[in-house]
């Protein structure tokens, strides 16, 4: 039997249809017959199109995170690491609510209580932080909608619009740093960070670069996935070829990795992001992370081309606006820019003919 009936225990309406072969029992979440109605014929009419497909409803959230580490986060390499950080804090918040029930409501206060915890350093963690948290969590819920269709809506992008503009850092080194830097950074790391300032490759990408993805003979580097999911093909200038070269030349280990430790394993982005750290330190150089290499190139690219779609594709950004970070320029990077139009157009058209008072 098809149709609306009540059951003892509930005031609400309850639907009943055939689907796949098989019976459901829905309940339609009002008490309003009319409403009861609208909501059967919809579900009828996406059974007709098969458009309508069966939404688990006991499903908890520690479900729905625990397969998103084990089946779509291990494929994204250079995010997998914060991933499992990430989901910490999300399986303590939501971990024993089902999927059907986060809303809106509920990130709202999740968001609320992550901008009110204390570091480690003493200080409030950064709107950046917790909207880097929401931002995992709203892919989650696109891979079970588009993917697993445990739901129908994503509640998260609500949420996200209410937090601050993000503080997108551009750090580049400064010359005097770089000569400090000189003395500090140790033989096994500096070529990493010669290739990482001439290439713009992220840590991920770096310290699992094999020989296979270089090209001596093209003078090219080619990164079969990146953090977005692309390929990304590099030239190599001279020093980064150089470079290369003399790693491979001079190690005693056979590695299909480019850089690697006495085992031939690659090194670990915390061993790598470390070392950098202390030969900071030691050179009395502040807040630069090796990230921020990267930043560096793009910097020191845009400064010497002033071709902002260049860069964006050297850096295999999707969005130009992810470029337009690096669009700082300081008024005498500008000054060919200005040179150019000197003396042209309407402005110098009139200033040939001097003033004229009306």
């Amino acid at each position: 039997m098809t149709g609306l009936y009540k059951r003892k225990d509930s005031d609400t309406w309850w639907m009943s249809f055939f689907a796949n072969g098989r019976r459901y029992r829905r309940s339609t979440e009002t008490t309003d017959r009319k409403m009861a109605e609208k909501i059967l014929a919809k579900v009828q009419t996406q059974i007709v199109e098969q458009k309508w497909f069966d939404l688990p409803h006991d499903i908890k959230m520690s479900e729905v995170i625990d397969r998103y580490m084990r089946e779509v986060s291990p494929l994204l390499p250079a995010s997998h690491g914060r991933n499992t950080q990430v989901m910490i804090h999300l399986k303590k918040f939501f971990g024993n609510i089902k999927l059907n029930d986060v809303t809106a409501s509920l990130l709202s206060r999740y968001k609320a209580e992550r901008l009110q915890t204390v570091t480690r350093k003493g200080t409030l963690l950064s709107p950046d932080t917790v909207r880097k948290e929401l931002s995992i969590l709203r892919r989650i819920f696109s891979i079970a909608i588009d993917e697993w269709e445990y739901c129908r809506s994503n509640p998260v992008k609500k949420v996200l619009k209410s937090l601050p503009p993000g503080n997108k850092r551009v750090r580049f080194v400064l010359p005097e740093e770089a000569e400090k830097l000189r003395f500090t950074i140790p033989a096994w790391l500096r070529p990493i960070v010669i290739v990482a300032c001439q290439t713009g490759l992220r840590r991920s990408n770096l310290v699992r670069l094999t020989k296979q993805q270089v090209d001596f003979n093209l003078n090219r580097i080619t990164i079969n996935r990146t953090k977005n999911g692309d390929p990304l093909g590099i030239a190599m200038t001279s020093v980064v070829k150089e470079t290369l070269l003399e790693v491979i030349r001079e190690r005693k280990v056979i590695s299909p990795y480019i850089f690697c430790d006495e085992q031939g394993k690659p090194y670990t982005l915390d061993r790598v992001s470390m070392a950098f750290i202390r030969a900071c330190k030691s050179a009395g150089v502040e807040n630069l992370r090796l990230h921020d290499l990267r930043h560096d190139f793009a910097t020191l690219m845009l400064r010497k081309t002033k071709n902002l779609v260049d860069v964006q594709h050297a850096m295999g950004h999707k969005d130009s606006r992810m470029t337009m970070r690096y669009a700082h320029l300081m008024p005498e990077d500008l000054q060919d820019a200005f040179d150019a139009i000197d003396n042209k157009g309407m402005g110098g058209l009139l200033s040939r003919f001097g003033h004229v008072s009306g």
